[in-house]
């Protein structure tokens, strides 16, 4: 277990939630490796759980009518990927691909939803997370077009550090 506790620290969202509430996270998260490619959700399927990558990044991609792929949000190691099921029907609003394989937490949704409902420092912190992500989605989407491939990729960097 004291390698898992390690583990957690690795994922700056997941081990802020150990500290607020330790028993939650020891009692609901496991631990799976995921591979390059591998689809975590689809465009409105179900969300059965939030993944908080450890050394794994996790691509949000929409796909466009004229056959196009935006990528609004990259996430690594600093947050999670689900949250805005906590806010939503519970579909997937994006694809969830995974673009650098590695292992992942996972908890599994319906716990997330009663903790979210119960305690106020977790609804706190689970909210400020999604507000930064949509205004992370809202920024890309609106200067997506207008930056260089380098600026882009400069961006997706940044998610790994």
């Amino acid at each position: 277990m004291i390698q898992e506790h390690e583990l957690i620290e690795q994922n700056k969202l997941l081990s802020t939630l150990y500290r607020i509430n330790q028993q939650f996270v020891d009692d609901n998260v496991y631990i799976k490796r995921v591979t390059k490619g591998e689809t975590i959700y689809e465009i409105g399927s179900n969300v059965p759980y939030i993944v908080f990558p450890i050394d794994t990044v996790i691509s949000l991609r929409i796909f466009n009518p004229d056959d196009s792929v935006s990528e609004p949000l990259i996430t690594g190691k600093n947050g999670a990927v689900g949250l805005q099921a906590l806010l939503s029907d519970k579909n997937s609003r994006f694809n969830a691909n995974v673009v650098i394989s590695g292992r992942a937490f996972f908890i599994n949704l319906s716990a997330c939803i009663e903790i979210f409902k119960y305690d106020e420092d977790v609804k706190t912190l689970f909210l400020s997370y999604i507000q930064n992500d949509f205004f992370i989605i809202a920024s890309r989407s609106a200067c997506l077009s207008r930056n260089s491939a380098a600026y882009r990729i400069s961006c997706w960097l940044r998610t790994l550090s």
